[in-house]
């Protein structure tokens, strides 16, 4: 009976080890500036993002995660409704859900760096004016019948990304988060930096 007992505890000892060994999760919220750098005249327009990781080792870390971001910019190509007078005259909305690996290049008991990279779907919506044929046969470039055409696509593309926070207190960071998207036909669709929020669970 005894041992019976030794063999149950040094059993439950064993799983509570192995438990206290397992790595933490931690999701991350961002928010900052988005850049489109293959559009002409782009603004500058704030992304969100979450990101869900899960630590397999001390340096390395798996992570899911989805970003949606916003710019503005001048529309030369699909529309036919320009206004010169305008320095952007379009909208994009691009989002993003990748699947990355990290490795911790710094690591001590308040800060941490991560790099790493992966793969991810980017979709994007482009909003832009086009106007319809005048009378004469000509669209019109200022006023007249012009409508907000959209055009959707979505690509596979390669997420790249660093990540540097401080551990304030126990479970909570702050910090900030980086990185560029480049897709599968080699153009770069988006880049973004902005602060960091890290909560462990």
């Amino acid at each position: 009976m005894i041992k019976a007992i030794l063999c149950l505890a040094l059993h439950i000892g064993s799983v509570a080890t192995i438990s206290a060994q397992q790595p933490k999760y931690e999701v991350g919220l961002s928010y900052g500036f988005y850049k489109a750098p293959d559009y002409k005249q782009a603004v500058n327009k704030p992304y969100l993002g979450a990101d869900f990781d899960y630590a397999i080792s001390d340096r390395w870390t798996v992570s899911s995660g989805f970003m949606s971001g916003k710019f503005a910019y001048f529309e030369d190509w699909r529309s036919n409704a320009y206004r010169y007078d305008s320095y952007t005259n379009a909208d994009g909305y691009e989002s993003h859900a990748t699947f990355s690996v990290l490795y911790s290049v710094i690591r001590s008991n308040k800060f941490l760096l991560k790099v790493g990279s992966g793969i991810g779907l980017f979709t994007q919506r482009l909003k832009y004016p086009y106007a319809s044929p005048s009378s004469g046969g000509a669209p019109s470039q200022v006023g007249g019948d012009v409508f907000i055409s959209e055009e959707s696509k979505s690509y596979v593309e390669l997420p790249v990304k660093v990540v540097g926070y401080y551990q304030v207190i126990p479970r909570i960071g702050v910090g900030f988060k980086a990185g560029l998207y480049v897709l599968s036909t080699g153009n770069t669709a988006g880049l973004h930096i902005g602060p960091q929020i890290r909560i462990g669970l």
